[in-house]
């Protein structure tokens, strides 16, 4: 296991030999002057949209996680104004949800945005996932499997002890 600089990737070619690149460095000492703050969020939304627009190359469904949170609204929301105006690859939600957790049911705050798009997106019920694989997390491990814990160290192939 080896670590990849920041903006950065490893390629590895036949015969063993490893290459790593960086493709991307902050510049330090660029800096972006505006006369209005207006310029600024026109910039930031430029910048916004061709990133988006980057993820969305596929020939699929394009899958988004929405939580209802500024960030995942604002990713689905601007992906959809994208595909309103170029041909592409449909887009979907999935949304999660636990009534279980006081602060977990996210539903008031996705369900707006899915109002806005006009179409309800794919939900998981963590709570309901939860009870109904309650029995198979307590489950026993099979023969011949075992499960490490802390401060625990021993070759599993090394027979008893």
């Amino acid at each position: 296991i080896r670590s990849v600089v920041p903006a950065g990737f490893l390629a590895f070619e036949y015969g063993g030999k490893q290459t790593s690149e960086q493709y991307w460095t902050l510049n330090p000492h660029s800096r972006i002057r505006y006369s209005a703050d207006s310029d600024y969020e026109e910039h930031f939304r430029n910048i916004f949209r061709e990133s988006v627009c980057r993820r969305l190359r596929a020939d699929r469904t394009v899958l988004a996680e929405l939580s209802g949170g500024i960030d995942s609204s604002s990713i689905v929301c601007m992906a959809d104004d994208i595909r309103s105006r170029l041909p592409g690859a449909a887009i979907e939600t999935l949304s999660y949800y636990d009534t279980d957790e006081p602060s977990g049911d996210e539903r008031p705050y996705f369900t707006l945005i899915e109002k806005k798009r006009g179409r309800a997106g794919h939900l998981i019920s963590l709570s309901a996932f939860t009870r109904e694989t309650a029995n198979d997390v307590l489950m026993a491990l099979p023969a011949g499997c075992f499960a490490a814990a802390p401060g625990i160290q021993r070759d599993p192939f090394a027979g008893p002890q």
